[in-house]
């Protein structure tokens, strides 16, 4: 087969989530045609929560401009920080607030999602209100994605990039690609307190990069900043409350069920160390939203559309999501003409921070070897095909090992044999930044 692409190579991207709009960005560095899709309207507001990166920092300077990586700094948590060459992801103990492990995180940045996904969106043209009804191949050089207002875009490859519950990959496989859910209950939710003592309280005894404690009684409660508006006032600062538990300790034995609502998690939390317990109990009787369900029939992800918390800063939505994974396997790719990243190829828990890693990470591997069809030294169906190999082996051993993680860290005991207590954050597979090269040198050297 010739290496050589055909002309007017085009790629179709599914899906304007984070790893879609890096790789749109990276095609667009490397002078490569795409367009992008999304479901979601431009008048929607998705939910926001912090995320993590730390071993994929370096790969962001080959996917970004020069000039929207020296913006970076502006979309952490809290843009006024200055980050330190080398952070620390701590572990504490739930009951009295010890550490139990300090994780060095070279790299290390916590991001809000709605501001990186913003930054990553400048001078991208997104397709918004597209849902993607149907995935086409009329001829052996291209694919045609249909849209349910019957519009369709023609191109080279399809990338599915459209989250946990991707259409791409039930156009693929099915039935199989359904995710599994875990026996664990979760909400995440942000906050805000009018008192501005509270907020500065709450701050002080939360470390800066990723805070979570596990309790032994076994349940997880991660606590970080998600916004800081204003450093000088503490009434505007908000927080990012996460907290899973296994079914069998929920408060309301007549209402086990979710959604969950504010006083069954001050029940929950009102023997975790401080600054964790007054989080919830300084939210008071707040009338709070609760909603049902993160991802609904058929993995449609549903936001928590209606309740826009920017407009009234103090409303409390609290989602009762779902923790659920996918083990990716391979699929059909119609000789190189559809692939899959980010959550649509290895959706995982957030119990050990590797999913924005990885989907950097995707998108790397993904528009390099794009780079490398365009200009002629690789056909389009080995390009996938190395990138799937690569993609479909980390990405399986990810999330098998943050499934353990999400497992192990809600029983005490197992806790103490989990993936982060052994490995912390580190990357199962090898990865190219020097500082972490040195870290996991110093960690074998030390066991």
């Amino acid at each position: 087969m010739s290496t050589s692409p055909k002309g007017g190579f085009h790629v179709i991207i599914v899906g304007a989530g984070l790893c879609g709009l890096l790789i749109a960005q990276g095609l667009k560095k490397h002078g490569i045609s795409f367009s992008i899709y999304e479901k979601e309207s431009t008048a929607g507001r998705s939910r926001d929560w912090g995320m993590a990166y730390f071993w994929s920092a370096d790969y962001l300077p080959y996917l970004l401009p020069e000039h929207l990586v020296r913006r970076l700094p502006e979309v952490q948590v809290d843009p006024f920080y200055k980050a330190q060459p080398v952070e620390s992801m701590t572990v504490t103990n739930g009951l009295d607030g010890s550490a139990i492990k300090v994780v060095p995180s070279p790299g290390g940045r916590r991001v809000g999602r709605k501001a990186i996904r913003k930054l990553f969106a400048e001078h991208i043209d997104i397709q918004y209100d597209h849902k993607l009804a149907d995935i086409s191949y009329p001829s052996k050089d291209n694919v045609v994605a249909t849209f349910d207002d019957g519009t369709t875009a023609v191109g080279s490859i399809l990338i599915g990039s459209d989250g946990g519950g991707s259409a791409v990959r039930r156009s693929l496989l099915g039935p199989l690609a359904e995710p599994k859910r875990l026996p664990l209950y979760m909400v995440n939710f942000n906050a805000r307190y009018r008192n501005p003592e509270h907020a500065i309280f709450i701050r002080s005894g939360l470390r800066h990069f990723v805070d979570h404690g596990v309790h032994p009684k076994g349940m997880f409660f991660l606590m970080t900043l998600q916004s800081v508006p204003d450093p000088m006032k503490p009434e505007t600062w908000s927080f990012q409350i996460t907290i899973t538990w296994p079914p069998e300790m929920s408060p309301n034995k007549d209402s086990p069920e979710p959604p969950h609502t504010l006083k069954d998690l001050q029940e929950l939390t009102k023997d975790w160390h401080s600054p964790k317990r007054e989080a919830l109990e300084w939210l008071g009787d707040a009338e709070a939203i609760v909603t049902d369900g993160f991802f609904g029939q058929n993995g449609e992800h549903s936001t928590t559309a209606g309740f826009d918390t920017d407009a009234d800063p103090w409303q409390v939505v609290i989602p009762s999501d779902r923790v659920s994974v996918w083990i990716p396997e391979p699929w059909d790719n119609y000789d190189g003409r559809t692939t899959l990243v980010g959550d649509a190829a290895h959706a995982m828990t957030f119990h050990r921070g590797q999913g924005l890693n990885n989907c950097i990470r995707d998108a790397r591997e993904v528009v390099t070897r794009m780079v490398r069809h365009v200009d002629g030294e690789i056909s389009l169906s080995d390009a996938v095909a190395e990138y799937e190999s690569e993609m479909l082996d980390r990405g399986a051993a990810e999330v098998r090992t943050s499934m353990e993680q999400s497992l192990k860290c809600h029983n005490w005991e197992t806790f103490q044999d989990s993936p982060v207590m052994k490995i912390g954050g580190n990357p199962i597979r090898a990865v190219e930044n020097e500082d972490w090269k040195k870290v996991l040198a110093e960690q074998a050297q030390a066991a």
